[in-house]
């Protein structure tokens, strides 16, 4: 009896130390509004600081070789997300390589989610990129999701997907604010 207590606040407890390794990385979001005659809004990110001026009808940024770009609203098409997954060859050696980890169906993943813009030209414009750990383990993969589900209930993580579809609505409607409510959202 004593033993099965013993585990049942083990596999409760665990999941908090553990924490860590889920984290969502690149989730920085901060919106200013300036006050005056143009009264842009300012959305920066760990992609870059980008403005939505509703008096010019633009959205500009500047790139990382300093180069700024200014883009009509009339040349933005849609808003939408992109999802890609990529091995996490460092973390998973970190907890432990174990056999069944050559299997791809078991290799340790990090899925990154991009918000971006597509333009008339097709050319794309990332506004918002977050990512997640995600663990794999062949043989204990529902222990895994019993983790998770855990720490979600607890308020200690949150799933990446839902933080990119959230901030992909928070920029759409930025953008409506800004007067360009015909963003299609895909």
């Amino acid at each position: 009896m004593l033993w099965a207590l013993l585990t049942i606040i083990g596999l409760l407890t665990l999941p908090i130390g553990r924490a860590q390794i889920y984290r969502l990385q690149g989730n920085k979001l901060k919106v200013r509004r300036r006050a005056g005659p143009e009264n842009a809004i300012s959305l920066e990110t760990d992609v870059g600081i980008f403005s939505l001026s509703p008096s010019k009808r633009t959205l500009s940024w500047r790139d990382g070789n300093g180069i700024t770009h200014v883009v009509p609203f009339d040349r933005i098409r849609r808003i939408r997300l992109d999802a890609v997954n990529r091995e996490d060859l460092i973390t998973e050696i970190g907890l432990g390589f174990e056999p069944w980890d050559l299997f791809e169906s078991s290799k340790d993943a990090t899925e990154w989610w991009t918000v971006l813009l597509e333009l008339d030209d097709f050319a794309e414009v990332p506004l918002f990129r977050v990512g997640q750990y995600q663990h794999r383990e062949l043989p204990y993969q529902w222990l895994i999701d019993l983790e998770k589900a855990v720490l979600v209930t607890l308020g200690a993580m949150k799933y990446v997907d839902e933080r990119a579809r959230h901030v992909r609505w928070q920029i759409r409607d930025l953008f409506a604010e800004a007067g360009k409510s015909d963003l299609i959202d895909a």
